[in-house]
């Protein structure tokens, strides 16, 4: 007999246990929980069977089984259909914000596009326009010189029928009269613009002027020379033919040769003299070193001081120059460039190098002027040139070299202590110090003045100074003052060297003129300054030993008059240069 299936059965029988659906395309869109799927079979086994009479036996039939069958089927559809309905709005929704998201981008890039288009067309039409500008300036320049040119034709043309007129230049107008001088000065148009110099002369002497730089000579002058200077000379015409004339303005007698004029020139009609043969020779590109550039502290050298120029030389070449041999006297022109930053100093020296060698040089910077090779393309730039023979210019390059990067070198250091020294605003001097190399003490205390900083004292017989051996050696610092005091006399300064405060009193009661403290820290020196001060108003004090350009400013107080320090002269680094010839 088939009887009613109870709860454990219909639980563990029924096909709705852990149910699970899958969408068409096999993946997993839900399932059905047990507890679910066996509430329904029952629920389901309930309805289908008809209520009996208690003791009765109850039959399922197999239709019922069907009916549940089904119902399961339906329910699972339903599931399936909505799950699907959820996953697509899911997309869709991801879809339209992504298209959202790349129609922004697009927006984005292309209002770039049309930013960076807007800035090139105007960057076209700047360059257009300057462009435009350099054309009009061109044009303008060479209609200018068309119409010279013709005049120039015209006056060439008219020279042999027509005596030339002479044509007057007025003198540049920061150009001051000269007491008993009348300036007279002409050129003459032949073929070409003439540049003129200016003469003028008294009864006692004749001197000639440049009419463009004021710059004067004696009278006799070669013409050789005059060229030279007027193709250096910055002021005058690019390209001109240059004419020099002398007219005495004194009456004299007629027929009489003036004094000072050449024997080879040719008497021009009016009681002057014609100095150059070849009136229609074109200027060419010359180097001098005779117009000399703004150089205060070149008239501190001594007497022969070149001798000193040459003694370098001939210790580079006290026999043969092989290497001069091998290139010989062809002409050539060298540049020299700078690859590093610092101070331009030495020029006389460099000058006086190659003024030995038979080189010409100009420069195209001043002494004393800072060299920054950064702000040029290539790291270098050219500081001067040098013309002559091939074998002149390498026989005087690493001389020069060497002495042009010591001097600059030093220059540079003393410049960064008197820039300290400037910033903290100290009253006092920098000074450098006797520990120079042997042979070079008049470069490098020459390069100290260039990069303003004092020299101390130049060597044994420009002030006496009492340093420890000295004292040592005599027994007391007041018995060693008192022996130099002996021979320096009144005009001789002393300065003696302490280690301490009872040292400095010492030797300023023995009439010391400068007290040194020697290696004393910033605090110590402080405190030993301010009290020799207040007991020796009038005396000097300086500080010594130890003190560096990064330690310097610490060293810094009213109560001290002098900071030196050697460091100036040993260590420094060189500015590097350069000699190279065009190639």
């Amino acid at each position: 007999m088939n009887q009613l299936p109870d709860e454990n059965d219909l639980r563990g029988s029924s096909p709705f246990k852990e149910a699970s659906m899958t969408d068409p395309n096999g993946s997993v869109a839900g399932s059905i929980p047990e507890q679910f799927s066996h509430a329904l079979a029952l629920a389901s086994a309930v309805a289908l069977v008809p209520p009996q009479e208690p003791g009765s036996v109850v039959v399922v039939p197999q239709q019922q089984q069907q009916v549940q069958q089904q119902a399961q089927q339906q329910l699972m559809q339903q599931h399936q259909e909505a799950n699907r309905d959820q996953v697509s709005q899911s997309y869709d929704q991801a879809q339209r914000e992504l298209m959202l998201h790349s129609q922004q981008q697009h927006q984005q890039q292309q209002q770039q596009q049309q930013q960076q288009q807007q800035q090139q067309q105007q960057q076209q039409q700047h360059q257009q326009a300057q462009q435009q500008a350099q054309q009009q300036a061109q044009q303008q320049q060479q209609q200018q010189q068309q119409v010279q040119h013709h005049q120039q034709q015209q006056l060439a043309i008219q020279a042999p029928s027509q005596p030339q007129q002479q044509v007057p230049i007025q003198p540049p107008q920061h150009v001051q009269p000269h007491v008993g001088r009348e300036i007279q000065k002409q050129a003459r148009m032949v073929g070409r613009p003439q540049a003129s110099v200016r003469m003028h002369t008294t009864e006692t002497e004749t001197k000639t002027a440049c009419v463009y730089c004021d710059t004067q000579y004696a009278k006799r002058t070669s013409a050789a020379r005059w060229e030279e200077h007027l193709a250096y000379c910055e002021k005058a015409p690019t390209d001109v033919n240059i004419e020099f004339r002398v007219k005495n303005n004194l009456d004299e007698t007629p027929g009489k040769r003036k004094r000072g004029a050449h024997r080879n020139s040719e008497d021009d009609g009016m009681g002057g003299v014609l100095a150059l043969a070849d009136p229609v020779r074109k200027k060419k590109t010359h180097f001098t070193s005779n117009v000399k550039m703004s150089r205060p502290h070149e008239s501190l050298l001594p007497k022969g001081w070149q001798s000193k120029v040459t003694d370098w030389l001939k210790e580079d070449a006290p026999t043969f120059d092989f290497g001069g041999f091998v290139v010989g006297t062809k002409p050539e022109e060298a540049s020299l460039y700078c690859k590093s930053k610092g101070v331009l100093a030495g020029v006389p020296f460099f000058d006086e190098v190659f003024r030995q060698c038979h080189c010409l040089v100009k420069w195209e910077y001043t002494e004393g002027d800072f060299l920054d090779p950064t702000e040029f393309p290539h790291g270098r730039f050219v500081v001067a040139k040098v013309r002559g023979a091939a074998r002149d210019l390498l026989m005087g390059e690493r001389v020069a070299l060497n002495m042009l990067a010591r001097a600059s070198g030093i220059a540079t250091a003393a410049r960064k202590l008197s820039e300290i020294k400037r910033l903290h605003e100290w009253k006092g001097q920098v000074a450098g110090t006797r520990k120079t190399t042997p042979g070079f003490r008049l470069v490098e205390k020459y390069a100290m003045l260039i990069g303003g900083c004092d020299t101390h004292r130049m060597d044994l017989s420009s002030m006496i100074m009492l340093k420890d051996n000295h004292i040592w050696s005599q027994g007391s610092i007041s018995q060693a003052v008192k022996k130099a005091k002996s021979v320096g006399g009144f005009a001789m300064k002393i300065e003696v060297e302490c280690q301490s405060v009872d040292e400095a009193r010492e030797a300023l009661n023995a009439g010391a003129d400068i007290a040194m403290l020697d290696n004393f820290q910033p605090p110590a020196l402080t405190t030993a300054a301010a009290t020799l001060k207040a007991e020796y108003p009038h005396r000097l004090i300086e500080a010594s030993g130890g003190i560096t350009e990064q330690s310097i400013a610490n060293y810094f107080c009213k109560d001290v008059d002098i900071i030196s320090l050697g460091s100036m002269t040993q260590g420094v680094a060189f500015v590097d240069f350069s000699l190279k010839v065009r190639h």
